[in-house]
């Protein structure tokens, strides 16, 4: 399921939709994640952007005193993981046996990320 609108941490969403349609399950019970989607922006690529206009700038300007800064910013971010700057899906929290039928007030996942409160409805076709 995708929740397009949880952008900002702290925040109370009240979206009142179904989280699970019970009658695609085989039992009574679900285990539900929280994902959130992120959109492959490279920072590590934008920073090295920066540093490069930083070096030509610096070049340009005749300033050689400095010429040391962006040698030691590209050795930091050199020595860094690439994952560490991709904006890339995280998991939010888990919540585990979630039951048919049961309200939920407060609940917390396992990860303590995540509070909800869930209610049973009942979807009757027309």
């Amino acid at each position: 399921m995708h929740l397009p609108y949880p952008h900002h941490e702290d925040t109370d969403y009240f979206p009142n939709q179904v989280l699970v349609f019970w009658s695609d399950f085989r039992f009574s019970a679900a285990n539900i994640q929280f994902w959130d989607h992120g959109d492959g922006v490279d920072y590590k690529a934008i920073l090295e952007a920066i540093i490069k206009g930083a070096t030509a700038a610096l070049a340009g300007a005749g300033i050689p005193v400095f010429s040391w800064i962006p040698t030691l910013a590209d050795a930091i971010l050199d020595a860094m993981p690439s994952s560490w700057w991709r904006d890339s899906d995280t998991l939010l929290d888990t919540f585990y046996v979630l039951k048919k039928g049961q309200p939920y007030k407060a609940r917390l996942g396992t990860g303590g990320a995540v509070q909800v409160d869930l209610a049973p409805w009942v979807l009757h076709p027309q």
